[in-house]
């Protein structure tokens, strides 16, 4: 396995930038128009796999402005048709550099509703230089002015990444095996406006994971017991979510929280029997036109014979950057984190960001010693001006020092 994460400084800059730069001249904002704001799959998807960094094909599910015209106010005010055809270069730091492609349509399902979001269908395809690769099909759809939304997503892949145990000491260790986890899975949560802005729903999530171990030249490693190497997900849930705001794909204003209640039993199919509690929040504040500071708060709790795929990780999704999937996990994580978003013009912006988190065997084991930092920056430059969807290059320091970005969609 590649390990990319030390190979940063002035190649990767380099290359990156340029790339950077091309996408800013070439690109064609009427056909480049619908990203998906990387977090309307994954959101969805990629936490349910565990995929490391859902950040990466990142945060695929679940997500008109001009220079003097605010952003807009409901969702049905982004509810425009658009088509997605779209190669995306990326980098991340466990996979390195990597590309991703992207093909669907936003639309609505009804030209007379005027409040649901924008619905779509998208087909995606991710490579990466460490030879992690994923494809998934998808569909977010909004239906009878925001009454309903159903995600669904059958995704296959294979993703490399260092695994370094369970806990704290385990990740401060330096200590890593490469794995190689394989999965096809399927995934289904249908929501329902149950009040203003709050649905409820069940979620349901079938998978089958093969884990194979790089031993070859490690003298004694840490490895995920056998019996985890190989197993199937089964996995019955529900998701209760508030949701405020004004775009599903760059916010300005309101929140989103998020509570997930996830069931692996072996009486429906899956080979152990645990819990996974969930709670996530966001909280979008407008401060001036064009700058809008973004909160996010998370707390993940597992209960039960939790195999390490499904253990609350670090590096996962946006809590945090600066860190490698794999690192940092155990059954519990809190993470809090706050980002600055300022537009300079109709296409560029910039960010700054901060944020800490940690991981635990339980919620009364937190220490201030355990506790991992994380700060950086990053450039932002507008692909879709619809639905305000960005390319994002974001510079993170970690306890271990830094890591860069580079992909479409906001953090979080």
């Amino acid at each position: 396995m590649v390990n990319t994460s030390r190979r940063l400084p002035r190649l990767f800059l380099i290359t990156t930038g340029s790339v950077f730069v091309s996408v800013v001249l070439f690109s064609n904002p009427t056909h480049a128009q619908e990203g998906t704001n990387q977090n309307s799959y994954a959101d969805g998807a990629a936490p349910l796999l565990t995929m490391p960094g859902a950040d990466a094909p990142e945060q695929t599910g679940a997500g008109d402005i001009d220079d003097s015209t605010p952003p807009a106010t409901d969702p049905a005010s982004t509810n425009k048709n658009e088509f997605l055809v779209a190669p995306i270069p990326s980098y991340k730091p466990t996979f390195g550099y990597g590309l991703q492609v992207m093909a669907g349509y936003f639309f609505s399902l009804n030209p007379e509703d005027k409040v649901s979001p924008p619905s779509s269908v998208m087909l995606m395809g991710y490579g990466a230089e460490n030879g992690s690769w994923l494809g998934m099909f998808g569909s977010r759809l909004f239906l009878m002015e925001d009454q309903y939304r159903l995600i669904g997503a059958v995704i296959t892949g294979r993703i490399n990444y260092d695994y370094a145990g369970v806990g704290t000491d385990a990740g401060d260790s330096g200590q890593t095996v490469p794995l190689e986890q394989n999965m096809k899975a399927v995934i289904l949560e249908p929501l329902t406006r149950i009040a203003p802005h709050l649905y409820l729903g069940p979620r349901y999530l079938y998978a089958h994971m093969r884990v194979t171990a790089d031993v070859a030249s490690l003298g004694n490693p840490t490895l995920p017991p056998a019996v985890e190497r190989e197993a199937l997900q089964s996995m019955i849930g529900a998701h209760l979510q508030y949701d405020t705001r004004d775009s599903v794909f760059y916010p300005t204003k309101g929140m989103v929280a998020d509570f997930h209640t996830d069931f692996h039993d072996q009486a429906w199919g899956d080979d152990f029997n645990y819990q996974v509690y969930k709670l996530y929040c966001n909280q979008y504040i407008s401060l001036a036109e064009g700058q809008v500071l973004a909160l996010r708060g998370a707390a993940q709790v597992c209960a039960g014979d939790v195999p390490f795929y499904s253990l609350a990780t670090i590096g996962r999704g946006p809590d945090l950057r600066g860190y490698e999937y794999g690192q940092y996990q155990d059954k519990t994580l809190l993470a809090a984190q706050a980002e600055y978003r300022l537009r300079l013009t109709k296409r560029f912006g910039v960010v700054g960001f901060a944020g800490v988190g940690a991981v635990a065997p339980s919620l009364s084991d937190y220490s201030s010693d355990d506790l991992l930092p994380s700060v950086g920056a990053g450039l932002r430059y507008v692909l879709a001006e619809k639905n305000q969807i960005s390319m994002r290059l974001d510079f993170a320091y970690g306890r271990d020092g830094g890591k860069l970005y580079f992909t479409v969609g906001e953090a979080f």
